[in-house]
């Protein structure tokens, strides 16, 4: 080139190939100096670095092709370079180099690292997994938490029923045998709980659950009997049913007599009710053939009065009294088809459900045990003996309860542990279902029943020896848990 005075220029001016060549290495000392900064942060992925690498080389030959191509240029266009031109071809060679250096150690310390590391995909894939497990920690904590409170809630509302509730039944009772005096009539097979209820509506009880608690917690409330009572007003659910168990407190002119009464329990309430004495019961007793017993009685009152309320007529005499308990039971026998040569059968054996089942379901059910045990086949199993408490505990005196070991060993004719058949006569008054219950029992091979459960009066039925085991174990227990009861 010339200046303007003529001479030529001692400064070399760049061509195009040059000036791209330039910018070309310009861009590759940028791009190593940003690879430099994202290794340092950890941020270049194996593939950039691939990538970079490979640009890099590319980007070398490149600028080295065109470098060559330059100087050619340069050669072929100035013919003498100036020292100022050598000086700068061998900074922009240094530079190249200083350029290839840095980004060779980037991506070589890069790549070092990568695989130290496991990769960036490991890397990532291990974050990752991490945040899954955290928040599935986050969310089996929030879980329990949850049930936790639901439990609580539960349990507190259980706690406040129970406080509230057991506070109520404590407040619905009174205390102390009640004030003033109000007369209250008990009819004719009413059950614990509608007497309740009677007893609520004339004021003398606080609540029906109260008299019902007293009633099933004491073992001689069904002794109650039906008829007419002098009470007070407000009496605890206990001093109630002491005051109907006490025949005292009966103002009614009418004679009870219960279903499974036996003639002791009679007399004793022809003596308390009836107003005779002691020395009158037994004389009219002692006559037998005064009180119009058929035959097949043998001169024996048991289970021949019939259960039922007697209105005394004036200066009636005890033999006439007993003589109508008999005559209604007899119209009875034959108003229900039972034929007469049957009456001592049927009245032994309805006297035995009478006292050895407590709820009426279970009737027909034990006379298919009585029925069964006296077959001369199926009553093998068990030499026909009926092995039944309630004749033991007769013969012992008692109306109730779990005969002991010496009662069972006792001779008696009414120990059918030890003798087969019937015993000899009834062993107390007999009710109409009993009797129905004898004459049309239910079906079934069973040959032993087990009242499990003397408060309610459940009762479990067994074909074989080795299930009644079961049954009697289960009655144990609950002798050994309720002992007042046995």
């Amino acid at each position: 080139m010339v200046t303007e005075n003529g001479d030529k220029s001692s400064r070399h001016i760049p061509s195009r190939r040059e000036l791209r060549a330039q910018r070309e290495r310009e861009r590759l000392v940028a791009q190593s100096e940003e690879n430099k900064n994202l290794v340092e942060k950890n941020i270049v992925s194996s593939s950039d670095i691939s990538t970079t690498r490979e640009a890099v080389a590319t980007g070398l030959l490149d600028s080295h092709a065109m470098s060559e191509e330059s100087s050619q240029s340069v050669h072929t266009e100035v013919v003498e370079e100036s020292p100022a031109t050598t000086v700068g071809a061998a900074a922009s060679n240094a530079e190249k180099d200083d350029a290839q250096a840095i980004s060779r150690n980037a991506i070589v310390a890069k790549a070092q690292r990568v695989k130290e590391d496991g990769g960036p995909r490991e890397e990532f894939l291990t974050a990752r997994n991490k945040k899954r497990s955290a928040k599935k920690i986050r969310n089996v904590i929030s879980t329990l938490l949850v049930l936790a409170l639901i439990a609580g809630l539960v349990w507190l509302g259980i706690f406040l029923a129970k406080t509230f509730l057991g506070t109520s039944a404590k407040l619905a009772d009174y205390s102390g045998p009640g004030t003033g005096s109000i007369t209250v009539e008990v009819p004719r097979g009413t059950s614990g709980g509608q007497i309740g209820s009677i007893l609520v509506d004339h004021g003398v009880v606080a609540s029906k659950d109260a008299f019902s608690s007293a009633f099933t917690s004491n073992p001689e409330a069904r002794n109650i009997q039906p008829g007419v009572y002098k009470l007070s007003q407000k009496m605890s659910s206990a001093a109630a049913l002491a005051a109907l168990l006490d025949p005292a407190n009966r103002i009614d002119s009418g004679l009870t007599i219960p279903e499974g009464y036996t003639v002791k329990q009679i007399t004793e309430r022809l003596v308390k009710r009836g107003g005779y004495t002691e020395e009158q019961v037994k004389e009219a007793l002692a006559n037998p053939a005064a009180l119009g017993l058929p035959e097949q009685a043998k001169n024996n009152l048991e289970g021949w009065v019939a259960p039922a309320t007697y209105a005394q007529k004036k200066d009636e005499s005890v033999t006439d009294l007993l003589k109508s308990m008999v005559a209604k039971n007899i119209q009875r026998l034959k108003a229900l088809g039972v034929p007469e040569s049957r009456w001592q059968e049927v009245l032994t054996k309805a006297s035995i459900l009478e006292r050895e089942v407590a709820t009426p379901e279970y009737l027909p059910k034990v006379a298919r045990v009585i029925d069964n045990r006296l077959d001369s086949e199926k009553g093998k199993q068990v030499l026909n003996k009926l092995q039944m408490d309630s004749t033991v505990s007769y013969a012992s005196g008692r109306t109730s309860g779990i005969p002991n070991k010496t009662e069972l060993q006792a001779d008696s004719p009414y120990n059918t542990y030890k003798n087969a058949g019937l015993p000899p006569t009834p062993i107390g008054t007999v009710g109409k279902a009993a009797i129905e219950a004898v004459m049309h029992p239910a079906e079934g091979n069973w040959l032993y029943f087990v009242t499990t459960n003397l408060k309610t009066g459940e009762t479990k039925f067994y074909d074989t020896y080795e299930e009644f085991l079961k049954g009697k174990a289960e009655l144990a227990q609950y002798c050994s848990d309720n002992p007042k009861w046995c």
